[in-house]
């Protein structure tokens, strides 16, 4: 069935399928949701409230998909979006912005919100295609709370469930 608008379904981030552009993946409020006719009929294919989903740069078969709530987590397809696989066990992140590079195709990047206070909970990164991630930022360390109100970086508090955003550069992933 198609939405109406008092369903409040909010589509937050889209991801086509680039040998296929009918193939449409959306990172949703009820879930990951597909079509292959171009956006006709929907399918959702792993439910929950879905923020972010970004497809490798160089394998299109692989995508990952982030959640946004208390204990936001991060999860995997490596069949075009089939099958999901939850590859965090995080706690106390309220939201997760996925970047990747085509410098670095097999490497994953997190900017990690927290739950709490929505500050900057910290920048995490995956080597092997999402599989493990390893904190390289820490967000609660006094001045590295890149969220915040203030000009040094000291409090806690931000906006990081509202606006979170971040990239990496495509050509040096190491910015």
């Amino acid at each position: 069935r198609s939405a109406d608008v008092t369903d409040n379904l909010l589509i937050r981030r889209l991801s086509m399928d680039p040998s296929t552009p009918s193939k449409i993946y959306a990172a949703s409020s009820i879930g990951i949701l597909a079509t292959e006719d171009s956006g006709t009929t929907w399918t959702n294919v792993l439910p929950g409230y879905f923020i972010d989903i970004e497809r490798h740069p160089t394998d299109p078969n692989t995508m990952y998909a982030s959640t946004f709530d208390g204990d936001a987590q991060v999860f995997v397809s490596t069949n075009g979006g089939t099958n999901w696989s939850q590859t965090s066990n995080f706690t106390g992140i309220g939201r997760i912005n996925i970047e990747v590079s085509a410098a670095a195709p097999d490497m994953v990047g997190l900017l990690c919100s927290d739950a709490d206070d929505d500050g900057l909970f910290g920048l995490y990164s995956s080597a092997d295609k999402g599989q493990n991630w390893t904190q390289f930022f820490d967000g609660h360390v006094t001045g590295n709370n890149l969220l915040g109100w203030e000009e040094d970086a000291s409090d806690a508090d931000g906006q990081g469930s509202y606006d979170l955003a971040f990239a990496i550069d495509p050509t040096d992933a190491n910015k």
